[in-house]
């Protein structure tokens, strides 16, 4: 599975290179034939990632074609998203995450960080705690996998702006990793 592992890093780099190109090779559109494109390329992706399936596992561990197929749909996406905010003079609704943009190091080092020190100093937020603290926010009836889910999702969210954020409180102060 080791070069399988690769090929599908591979997939997604030169994905994102050739999207790139395409993206720059048809910029003089009207927006309203790039949603067109950008919708029917994510229809082409999802009808690839759906016959994929049929032969292999939705799998990030193991690095599966269906994975890399709903993961590029998903990124074909939030580029429109993006794109589309962008064109529109929203620009500003992204200032929130900029450090994530602008400190990109230090923001990939931040979770190593902040999990060290929430581990050697703040004990109580280890995961059995966080799921006896679910337990006991939330009533008997709704304690279920679903909510389990939801309130993961909601934690790895709440994470990621912490990271964010203190990365642009460093970055304030004129702190950020280089290479």
């Amino acid at each position: 599975m080791g070069i399988a592992r690769i090929g599908s890093t591979t997939v997604l780099t030169l994905g994102g290179v050739l999207f790139s190109l395409l993206i720059v090779k048809y910029s003089q559109l009207a927006v309203r034939k790039m949603v067109i494109y950008l919708i029917t390329l994510i229809g082409v992706v999802l009808i690839a990632a759906v016959v994929s399936h049929q032969f292999w596992i939705v799998s990030k561990l193991g690095a599966t074609p269906t994975w890399v197929l709903y993961c590029t749909a998903i990124i074909i996406g939030t580029y429109g998203l993006l794109h589309w905010a962008v064109a529109k003079g929203k620009a500003k609704w992204f200032n929130i995450i900029k450090a994530g943009g602008t400190a990109t190091l230090s923001c990939y080092v931040m979770p190593y960080l902040l999990q060290s020190v929430f581990h050697r100093y703040v004990p109580i937020l280890t995961q059995d705690n966080y799921y006896k603290f679910i337990d006991f926010i939330l009533p008997q009836s709704m304690q279920t996998d679903t909510a389990y889910m939801y309130s993961g999702l909601i934690k790895c969210f709440v994470w990621a702006l912490l990271c964010i954020w203190l990365t642009a409180l460093l970055e304030r102060y004129k702190i950020k990793l280089k290479i």
